[in-house]
């Protein structure tokens, strides 16, 4: 039973995700939680890091006292949402609380909380997002929209709507269909006053968004917008991934060969994945070879002046406007063509494992 804002605490797990950043932020994370007088159990959620990150990551939660656990998902899409149930799988606590490895407390929300905890299921605290001098006072409000800073939620009403869904890949609105469904099944929201904050450091954008393939938004949208007719979600509740299920990792590691097995290699010119005639011979390749590498060329195509393409962005705006038109990174769409069309073929045909490279330019793929 809790009885006390330390009861709380003890009975809720703060679960955090990460992949190839960093041990500096679990370090951040870990300091504002102790400044803050928050004791709950930490845990690092490891969605699949290279192993030079890994081990770091581990030695940092050992040091600290912090719970670390890996699943082993290098070379595959990026979900957070499939991050977060492993961390949580882990747990064992009456509540969870979920945030990101690039949040800080500023407060003790718990103390807030428990004055209130038999009124709500679901809590959750305002983000703000820092400047790069990490200035506070002109850190921006991500509004009610963003609620990944901070969700604190009661672990059996968390299982009971399906946690979150992972089919939700790459980045975004993971947190947003979750606070959905949970209003869709009578779990309101309770958001706490303003003085309560978490604050997000700044980080540079991986590249505006691009690593990631152009379709995610419209099966990220197709997913929340479904989840909005059924709510309630049957997902399995464990996503942990062993070296037994990746056998690709004993060919492919950090985005290289990493044996002495070599395969069927076919390279894709500059937004030429939908060449037919050889999207077709990559097919027929496949058939044929049970290690095949395709290399999709580099995500931006290199350009002399490109260091100056966000100042001429700027300076084109107000004649977009006037135009109707709009100045692009000149963007290869080879993975977007093989993320959305060819890589659902080859799994329901039986494809044993793949591996996608972090910047997306090559896709190596088994058969066994």
């Amino acid at each position: 039973m809790i009885t006390s804002v330390q009861d709380l605490m003890n009975d809720n797990t703060i679960v955090a995700t990460i992949r190839n950043r960093d041990s500096d932020r679990i370090r951040t994370l870990a300091a504002s939680c102790k400044d803050n007088g928050i004791t709950s159990p930490i845990l690092i959620a490891d969605f699949g890091s290279y192993t030079n990150f890994s081990t770091e990551y581990e030695n940092v939660c050992k040091e600290l006292g912090l719970i670390y656990v890996k699943t082993e998902t290098e070379g595959r899409p990026w979900s957070r949402g499939q991050a977060l149930n492993f961390g949580i799988s882990r747990t064992k606590t009456a509540y969870i609380t979920t945030t990101d490895v690039d949040m800080l407390f500023d407060s003790n929300p718990y103390e807030w909380i428990f004055q209130h905890i038999r009124e709500h299921n679901v809590f959750a605290v305002t983000s703000y997002w820092l400047p790069k001098d990490g200035n506070k006072s002109k850190a921006k409000s991500a509004g009610k929209s963003a609620c990944g800073g901070f969700q604190c939620i009661r672990s059996s009403t968390f299982s009971a709507i399906g946690t979150y869904d992972p089919q939700i890949k790459y980045w975004g609105m993971e947190d947003l269909d979750l606070t959905q469904r949970l209003k869709r099944t009578g779990n309101e929201v309770c958001w706490l006053p303003e003085e309560y904050k978490m604050y997000h450091r700044w980080h540079p954008q991986a590249e505006k968004g691009s690593l990631r393939p152009d379709t995610a938004r419209y099966d990220t949208l197709r997913e929340y917008y479904a989840n909005a007719n059924s709510p309630v979600l049957v997902t399995p509740r464990e996503y942990a991934l062993t070296k037994h299920d990746r056998p690709i990792l004993n060919y492919v590691r950090q985005n290289n060969l990493a044996s002495a097995r070599k395969p069927v290699s076919m390279e894709f010119a500059h937004c030429k994945f939908d060449d037919c005639f050889k999207a077709l011979e990559l097919i027929d390749t496949c058939k044929t070879s049970s290690f095949v590498h395709i290399g999709l060329g580099k995500r931006h195509k290199p350009a002399p002046l490109a260091s100056c393409a966000k100042f001429f962005k700027k300076a084109m705006k107000p004649l977009c406007v006037l135009t109707g038109t709009a100045v692009n990174i000149n963007v290869n769409y080879n993975f977007d063509y093989f993320y959305a069309s060819l890589l659902p073929v080859l799994l329901k045909k039986g494809l044993t494992d793949y591996y996608i490279t972090e910047n997306l330019e090559d896709v190596y793929l088994l058969w066994e």
